[in-house]
Parts: structure tokens; C-alpha cells; sequence
């Protein structure tokens, strides 16, 4: 039996540039705390609204089971 499912991908866009920068400006912890802080985030909203999260680098792939009323 298939199920189906919401797809939602975003991706830090231009992030090798910013990266870059902040390590040569000595400020890559910005960068590190930016990535906690959409973990948390995320993390947060899953106990309410129910999703798997895949993080294959500087994107993020949530795959979210919809409850059967919303088709």
C-alpha cells in the first residue's frame, strides 16, 4: 500500500560563500549556531505537526505524513 506524502526541500542558498567568509572573518560559530537554531526549530514544531527530516548538507528535506482530511 503507497502512502502519500508532503515534500518540503530548502536549501541555504550561496551558503559555500557565506561559509568561506565567516571562517575568514573568524565567525564561523554564526554559522554553527544558525544550523542549531533551525534544528530546534525544527525539532519543535515535529511534536506538533509530525515529520522525518533529512539533512544532507546545507538543505533540508521534510517528508510529512498528512492526516487523511487533509485530501
Amino acid at each position: 500500500m503507497s502512502s502519500k506524502k508532503i515534500v518540503v526541500f530548502f536549501d541555504i542558498c550561496s551558503s559555500t560563500l557565506i561559509l568561506e567568509d565567516l571562517v575568514r572573518t573568524e565567525n564561523q560559530k554564526l554559522w554553527r549556531d544558525l544550523l542549531i537554531g533551525l534544528k530546534k526549530y525544527l525539532r519543535k514544531k515535529h511534536s506538533s505537526v509530525g515529520f522525518d527530516c533529512t539533512i544532507p548538507r546545507d538543505g533540508w528535506i521534510l517528508l510529512f505524513d498528512p492526516r487523511p482530511t487533509d485530501w
